[in-house]
């Protein structure tokens, strides 16, 4: 079993960091000013399948509809119960904006509807309903499935060629994106190649299997991919230098290979599993990055990713409530409000971190007696 690497904890404090503040400006300010460099939820999934292979075993090679549902309900019992809250939450914070604004009964059935695809965790699986309610955990809906899957997965990655196992995954995922594009415009219903090649688990299952299939890699060559601080660091900058660039290109959105080129998502899926070993390193610049504020964020993640959108949620019943105009705020006093978010998000994680440790220890005891 590998320990748990301190600079993965950073990547992930990172990523959720930069989720956290697309969020934010996307309700605040006008748009994202750094948009051209977002870096989708695509690493989440990647690195999920890598941490996963990284430290299993390659004798549990069991498949059956119980170890399946064993190794999900596993990876996701931790939040799951945040998930229901959080959703409950919101469900009741919608309603009650509804009932205010006179328009509850046209909304209650959907947000019911909502409600219940959440707690079964497969609102990823329908257009209408993937971003609804707490709109981020469309990821524990999609990771639920995957997590399913993974002794299947499991089996998959170590059976066959590593080479021809990412060359079928990468087109499929071409092949994926180009059926939904010609879908979408047949029906003409453009949301549908969005959904599907966005949210859909199947669609994201590529960016799990990737992962696997590097955490494989990983794990084979021991994690001596750089062998000097120097290396890793000029790895590092060619690699972020080539990311702004690719995602800094305007493409024309009228060629359609052009289209089913960035829908599947190929290059990210690739940038996503090298800087994953690249922090696994903890070499070069990623040395500079791992300090203990990081680190920390990096542990509670989840929880903050959980989190921050009802904080969202709440900052919009206010401001609807209030009827306060961001428009004519003040560009410090707008990021001034995303920092207040960003705080109430880290206050409110660690009061249920602390709350799940409480709840925890209390069931230990009773559990031990029981059995």
């Amino acid at each position: 079993m590998i320990k748990k690497n301190e600079s993965i904890q950073v990547l992930r404090g990172l990523l959720f960091l930069w989720v956290f503040f697309l969020h934010m400006s996307d309700n605040c300010l006008a748009g994202n000013p750094l948009e051209f460099l977002s870096v989708s939820i695509t690493p989440f999934f990647v690195m999920s399948g890598f941490l996963l292979m990284l430290k299993d075993s390659k004798e549990e090679k069991s498949k059956t509809f119980n170890a399946c549902f064993y190794s999900m309900k596993k990876r996701i019992s931790r939040l799951y119960p945040l998930h229901v809250l959080t959703s409950l939450f919101i469900f009741l914070l919608l309603c009650a904006r509804s009932f205010h604004g006179g328009g509850l009964m046209e909304r209650i059935g959907e947000l019911t509807i909502s409600l219940f695809l959440n707690i079964l965790l497969i609102q990823s699986w329908f257009p209408k309903y993937a971003v609804s309610l707490n709109a981020p955990t469309w990821y524990l809906s999609a990771a639920a499935f995957l997590y399913f899957m993974y002794p299947v997965i499991k089996n998959i990655v170590y059976r066959f060629n590593k080479l021809a196992l990412f060359g079928a995954i990468i087109i499929f995922r071409l092949v994926f994106a180009a059926f939904f594009i010609l879908l979408a415009e047949t029906l003409n219903y453009e949301s549908l190649s969005f959904w599907a090649c966005y949210y859909l688990p199947v669609f994201r299952s590529g960016d799990f299997i990737i992962g696997c299939l590097a955490g494989l890699i990983y794990k084979e060559c021991r994690g001596k991919i750089c062998a000097t601080n120097l290396q890793a660091s000029i790895m590092q900058v060619c690699v972020a230098i080539f990311g702004i660039l690719f995602f800094s290109i305007k493409t024309d959105a009228s060629s359609f290979f052009i289209r089913v080129f960035f829908k599947s998502d190929v290059v990210r899926i690739i940038l996503s599993a090298v800087w994953i070993f690249l922090f696994m390193e903890g070499k070069g610049i990623v040395r500079f990055l791992t300090k203990e504020p990081l680190v920390a964020l990096g542990n509670i993640s989840g929880i903050c990713y959980m989190i921050h959108w009802p904080v969202i949620e709440i900052m919009r019943a206010v401001k609807g409530y209030f009827n306060l105009d961001f428009s004519k705020w003040t560009l410090p006093q707008l990021y001034l409000l995303i920092l207040v978010n960003f705080i109430l998000t880290i206050i409110v994680s660690y009061l249920w971190l602390y709350i799940s440790k409480k709840i925890q220890a209390i069931k230990e005891p009773a559990l031990e007696k029981s059995s």
